[in-house]
């Protein structure tokens, strides 16, 4: 639930763990995180 993913969260935050999104990670490797962004130009 979201309570408990939000718990796990600070605790990595907290403890200094780098966190990764895998889906965005793999868009960025394959070329396509810039174009899948273009509808949110607030985030480029």
């Amino acid at each position: 639930n979201a309570r408990e993913m939000h718990s796990r969260m600070q605790n990595v935050e907290n403890a200094g763990v780098p966190v990764t999104n895998y889906g965005i990670a793999i868009a960025y490797m394959n070329g396509i995180l810039k174009r899948s962004l273009e509808i949110l130009p607030g985030l480029l």
